[in-house]
């Protein structure tokens, strides 16, 4: 395996006389390496394009605009609102081993970005205009889409299409426009655009740049980081950690990064679109029925979805 599964889930969406093929490749594709590359998702094109398009507008705009939509805390507001350049340092959340890292040791991330809850706190920009409009109809897609991934993923576990309905019906969502400036001077040692880490919770959505080159890379079985090249009207999906708790290691939580820029990329900006999931906040996370047995007991201690992302978010931020 030298790049991310490909998967075209339409036969599942249809209904199709191929819709086991699409449940088994999930399952290898997130057993194997914990990431596919979907199409035929039906999220139209030209939602994605407005959304880059607002998206685009914001981060253009002076840094005194841009900080206007900040939370006055950013570290406890958890990455909501507009949060400002070289704040953010991801690889301190974690290191392989689930030991925790220094951070004085640790290089902060080389992106600006701007987070959205769906509710009345989200400090949403005045301009571009329309940005909410935007905003707001991609997350009604995403969510449709999140409803589909969770369908699959039970199924091909061998559980029944609607178990994680009672855990999704006021999930934890959260989306992030994430934009990487041209490298202007060389990176501190081992600095990257976004270090590596594995993702907090559930399934995560992500629409990569395709007009950036491949920055995004995935840890393969083997040890080695793979470029993931980005495929035209696709969308990336990996598994977050308590996806891996609630298989029991079946469905990894693997670890990716996002690497610098270069070549002919290396002046050029990169724009990503990411849709963190979970389940709801009260939800205990402990291994699912089909996923242990007397010879295979379950791993992980059960854990609280809002314990397991306070811990993690409480070390994602760079020492001030």
């Amino acid at each position: 395996m030298d790049s991310l599964p490909v998967i075209d889930i339409s036969p599942y969406l249809n209904n199709t006389e191929k819709k086991q093929e699409v449940v088994e490749a999930w399952y290898r594709a997130f057993n194997t390496v914990g990431f596919a590359t979907i199409v035929g998702h039906g999220v139209p094109d030209e939602v994605v394009e407005n959304a880059e398009r607002v998206a685009r507008e914001f981060f253009s705009l002076p840094l005194e605009v841009k900080t206007k939509s900040s939370h006055t805390d950013i570290k406890s507001a958890g990455s909501l609102g507009y949060v400002p350049f070289g704040l953010e340092m991801v690889s301190g959340t974690t290191t392989p081993d689930g030991a925790e890292i220094k951070s004085s040791k640790r290089s902060n991330d080389l992106v600006e970005s701007i987070g959205f809850r769906r509710t009345e706190a989200d400090f949403l920009p005045d301009t571009p205009k329309n940005f909410t409009q935007e905003v707001y109809t991609y997350w009604d897609h995403m969510l449709k889409l999140l409803q589909k991934i969770m369908e699959i993923s039970a199924v091909s576990l061998g559980l029944h299409e609607d178990y994680f309905v009672p855990y999704y019906k006021e999930p934890r969502t959260f989306l992030k426009f994430a934009h990487y400036p041209p490298v202007e001077k060389e990176p501190e040692p081992g600095q990257m655009r976004y270090g590596e880490h594995t993702d907090f919770i559930g399934f995560t959505i992500l629409k990569q740049d395709v007009s950036a080159g491949a920055a995004l890379q995935v840890k393969f079985p083997d040890g080695k980081w793979v470029d993931c090249e980005p495929v035209p009207g696709s969308f990336v999906i990996n598994a977050g950690d308590l996806i891996q708790i609630w298989t029991n290691d079946l469905f990894l939580s693997n670890w990716h990064r996002v690497k610098n820029p270069e070549g002919s990329f290396i002046n050029r900006s990169r724009l990503s679109i990411v849709y963190f999931t979970g389940p709801k906040v009260d939800s205990m996370i402990e291994c699912l029925p089909t996923c242990c047995s007397p010879t295979n007991p379950p791993k992980y201690k059960p854990v609280k979805e809002r314990d397991h992302l306070a811990n993690k978010m409480n070390k994602m931020w760079k020492p001030t």
